[in-house]
């Protein structure tokens, strides 16, 4: 009975291509070659015979699994696009995408993915696999980490990765939160407490220069009032000269615009007086002579003409010297009417005067001295703000504004085993050997961080009690391996949290 090769040999997608398989599909072509020499009337026509049963397996066996196979060799089935026309954002929490058809069937996401574009590598985001469909694509995912620009993007490439980006995330995390409270203290707004009765580095800054632009209100303020003093002085001292004026300005000549003084109008009066006592009455019109006058007035004019003559004499006069027997007792009082005035003015201050700082009997002790100071670096110094807010002056912090010590050491350990915290934050060390580790001198009141960088050949590595490390795991460390092992404390070393990154060199 001839063998069906096609029956036996068919293979699917998913069935293994190996040396067994390749084995009995030889076996077979064996015996069908033999078969078809025996019946072969010559050598031609069982190669050919031959050929064409070799093509055949090769198209539709040998073909698809070696494409297959250079497929997984090439490493597709750990990364894969999404699809077209669809996009994801790069935000913590839930998400869902869609693996590009082409690459559903061999792509199985790992338990962490990263998240990819094809445009540049600054665009990351770090997500845990929480279900995979390979029939639809379908991929749903929680990311947990993100860096870069948010998105979504369209070009994202889906990547498996190792199962420490969960000891990489609760590190990072942490290092965030560490890095936020180190922003507090350097910029939270002022009077917010950073912790209680703590405020931050611009809390402090800005304090201090409101306390010195205080000081320099205070000493303008004190110029400005000396220059109002100044100026008052000089105003009383032209208020002088002006009174003297209104009191004793020659007649005829203006005091202000229209105005004049009372020696003027004492003058006017005496000429009054004067021609009232020489009175000619042949100047005048007799009251027949009056009544005889062919002109006609009304009383209204004759009304505002004595007005206006009145108002005329009286011009400006104050209302106690505005008639010829108020002007006469006043000169008779005071011959030159300036003696009173000029004793008013004499308790004036005078334009030019000699006071000095210490007869501004207002001003404390410290204001006078503040006034007197030579130049604002002496006000400055009496007020003990000559190095404050300077970046070239030593300054003298008090224990409330000191934010703790920032340690930056580096060590290389050689083949000790105890790690000093006291000024480190980095150590190295090759391990060929047994070796216990230990910490010493953790600070006791501020988080505290150190790196350690471990070449590993051999031997068992014990380290310091209170680590915590993901899932509760040291690691499990492989000789010719380098580690970069980090651990964080916050409360003086009686908890770490722990995590390992592994080198191949």
């Amino acid at each position: 009975m001839a063998l069906d090769l096609l029956s036996r040999h068919r293979k699917s997608a998913d069935d293994d291509f190996d040396e067994r398989v390749w084995n009995a599909f030889v076996e077979d072509l064996a015996l069908v070659l033999t078969a078809l020499q025996n019946k072969s009337a010559s050598f031609d026509e069982a190669r050919d015979a031959l050929i064409e049963v070799t093509l055949f397996r090769v198209n539709e066996l040998v073909l698809p699994a070696y494409e297959r196979a250079r497929a997984y060799q090439e490493g597709g089935f750990l990364t894969a696009p999404i699809a077209d026309n669809s996009e994801v954002a790069f935000a913590t929490g839930g998400s869902a995408l869609q693996i590009h058809p082409e690459s559903r069937d061999l792509f199985r996401p790992s338990p962490f993915v990263a998240l990819t574009r094809a445009s540049t590598y600054t665009d990351i985001a770090i997500a845990r696999a929480d279900g995979y469909d390979a029939e639809t694509g379908g991929l749903a995912l929680t990311i947990l980490a993100v860096s870069g620009d948010p998105g979504p993007h369209a070009d994202v490439i889906v990547s498996a990765v190792a199962g420490s980006v969960q000891a990489q995330q609760i590190f990072l995390t942490e290092t965030q939160s560490a890095r936020d409270k180190a922003a507090d203290w350097a910029e939270k707004a002022v009077d917010q407490a950073v912790e209680a009765g703590k405020f931050s580095a611009k809390h402090h800054a800005t304090k201090a220069s409101a306390s010195a632009s205080a000081a320099a209100s205070s000493a303008s303020t004190a110029t400005t009032r000396a220059s109002e003093a100044t100026t008052a002085a000089t105003s009383a001292g032209a208020d002088r000269d002006k009174a003297q004026k209104w009191a004793d300005e020659a007649e005829n000549v203006e005091v202000e615009a229209g105005k004049h003084s009372a020696r003027h109008w004492a003058m006017k009066a005496a000429a009054s007086a004067t021609d009232a006592a020489t009175f000619d009455p042949s100047s005048y019109y007799t009251k027949v002579q009056v009544y005889a006058k062919t002109e006609t007035y009304t009383r209204a004019e004759i009304e505002a003409a004595i007005a206006g003559a009145i108002a005329n004499l009286v011009d400006s006069a104050p209302g106690t010297l505005d008639t010829i027997n108020e002007l006469a007792a006043a000169l008779g009082n005071d011959a030159n009417f300036s003696a009173t005035v000029m004793a008013q003015l004499a308790g004036k201050a005078n334009a030019s005067h000699t006071h000095g700082v210490a007869d501004l009997s207002d001003a404390s002790a410290n204001g006078r001295s503040l006034i007197s100071a030579a130049n604002y670096a002496a006000m400055l110094n009496q007020l003990g703000l000559s190095n404050a807010a300077k970046l070239n002056a030593a300054q003298t912090w008090t224990a409330a504004q000191q934010f703790g010590q920032i340690r930056t050491g580096f060590t290389a350990m050689g083949s000790g085993s105890q790690f000093n915290c006291a000024n480190e934050t980095a150590f190295s060390r090759t391990v060929g050997g047994n070796v216990t580790f230990s910490v010493a001198n953790v600070p006791a009141s501020s988080s505290y961080s150190f790196a350690f960088l471990m070449t590993y050949t051999s031997g068992t590595v014990t380290w310091f009690s209170g680590i915590q490390w993901p899932d509760g795991i040291a690691p499990t460390l492989t000789g010719g391996k380098t580690y970069l092992v980090m651990f964080h404390t916050m409360n003086g070393g009686a908890t770490w949290r722990g995590a390992a990154i592994q080198y191949d060199g």
